[in-house]
């Protein structure tokens, strides 16, 4: 069974219903934004949005999606209420495989084109939020990243990645010194309620041409700790030397979407600490 659906298996239709979906896609909290933004040093990619929204251009077929403002843009293709693909100069890259889990189809409606370069790199970049259990309560905090490397036309790259924390791209940025575009992933370790974290380990990786690798600084892999005290706290961020809290998720193959509390774990899936691990 597909992991999103066991999600709504253990999540009732009312009780879906019985929340209360968000005004519109909220933005990060400030500090919080703020305090990711150290991680690049100011030296986050300059970042233009292309289009607002992905539309339905052939009548012929309702399921495929385009920028249709922006030459030479992916499309997107919605296969099922599960599945969905991105298409680039003739090459088709799953939009729900990821490193953690399946990700949801996004919603056409609301999922923007951006453009962002990193030194010799050109990236675009469809960022939107989930549809079906995603667009409910708590459940909207999350955004997700279909990046393409397209650099070369011809050979273009994909990654799947996951923004937490009404972050969006903000999560994208370039350390110094890197050539590639760099992605700071945020796993909750601590909860000031049932909905709202109030610590995350941030583990930063680089997309290299050879897949989703860890950085490597000073011989360890680059993470920091991100936590504040009380509502409207500032958030501290600081350089962490172990992140056991997504390395023991990463292993047990828990999903993005199942709380640290939760003991449920969902069936494996392949860890990216197993790749090759490269330094900036």
């Amino acid at each position: 069974m597909h992991r999103l659906s066991r999600f709504f298996l253990h999540y009732p239709v009312a009780a879906l219903l019985a929340l209360s979906p968000l005004a519109g896609h909220a933005g990060p909290d400030p500090l919080l934004a703020f305090a990711i933004d150290k991680i690049w040093h100011g030296e986050s990619p300059a970042v233009s949005i292309l289009e607002e929204r992905l539309e339905a251009k052939d009548p012929k077929q309702p399921s495929r999606y385009y920028f249709v403002q922006t030459k030479d843009a992916p499309s997107y293709t919605v296969l099922s209420d599960e599945d969905a693909s991105v298409e680039y100069a003739g090459k088709r890259f799953s939009a729900v495989k990821s490193f953690w889990g399946e990700l949801p189809v996004l919603q056409p409606e609301n999922t923007k084109l951006l453009e962002m370069s990193v030194g010799r790199n050109r990236y675009l970049v469809l960022s939107g939020p989930g549809s079906r259990l995603f667009t409910v309560g708590d459940w909207q905090r999350y955004t997700f990243l279909e990046v393409l490397n397209v650099s070369r036309r011809a050979a273009p790259y994909h990654y799947a990645l996951i923004s937490d924390a009404n972050l969006g791209e903000r999560v994208l940025g370039r350390l110094p010194g890197s050539p590639v575009m760099n992605y700071a992933r945020l796993v909750p370790t601590r909860w000031a309620s049932n909905t709202e974290p109030s610590a995350y380990e941030v583990l930063i990786y680089a997309l290299e041409t050879q897949g989703l690798k860890r950085v490597i600084d000073e011989g360890k892999p680059l993470a920091y700790s991100l936590t504040h005290e009380g509502a409207g706290g500032a958030w501290q961020l600081q350089r962490i030397d172990q992140t056991p809290v997504a390395d023991a998720r990463d292993k047990a193959g828990l999903a993005f979407t199942v709380s640290t509390r939760q003991e449920e774990a969902p069936a494996p899936q392949p860890d990216p600490q197993t790749k090759p691990q490269s330094t900036r």
